[in-house]
């Protein structure tokens, strides 16, 4: 399989991101539409607002189909938040997710920025990468916003400073 990695908005990716996550988190975990209009009302927005400077989107493709994408959302000079993370599960488990999360965290590095990023509890693969590239979980809180209880958590990765 051969897997690019392209940094920037193309035709389609919005879509397709919202469209993977109401596949994979809608579909999986029960939640309702709520949760995938906000994904893209957030989405619509984050490019909306996009500034090269501090934000970033990648896409990665296997063989030349979308398989996964993550951003960058710039907070402030010191901070950014990754947002978007999701994967197709036809590629899971393939390295394609861990190579998206090097280029996040080499983009953060190169600013200088902390990191934070949201989740749910129960998402063991992203749990495992995000523990190794060095997040800590914070906190966590029930939530129910999207038609079914879960676990809201929060994971933050601070850069090493001099």
């Amino acid at each position: 399989m051969n897997v690019t990695i392209e940094d920037g908005y193309r035709p389609g990716c919005i879509g397709w991101v919202v469209q993977m996550h109401g596949h994979v988190y809608v579909g999986d975990a029960k939640w309702n539409a709520a949760f995938e209009s906000i994904v893209a009302h957030e989405i619509a927005t984050f490019f909306e607002q996009f500034d090269s400077a501090k934000d970033r989107f990648w896409m990665a493709y296997a063989d030349g189909v979308r398989a996964a994408s993550i951003s960058i959302a710039g907070i402030d000079a010191r901070r950014a938040r990754i947002r978007f993370f999701v994967a197709d599960p036809a590629y899971a488990g393939k390295g394609i997710g861990a190579r998206l999360l090097d280029a996040a965290l080499h983009f953060c590095a190169a600013g200088k920025k902390d990191i934070e990023l949201t989740t749910v509890k129960g998402l063991d693969a992203a749990r495992y990468l995000y523990e190794r590239a060095g997040f800590h979980l914070v906190a966590e809180h029930e939530d129910q916003s999207w038609g079914s209880a879960h676990i809201e958590q929060r994971w933050e990765r601070p850069h090493a400073r001099a």
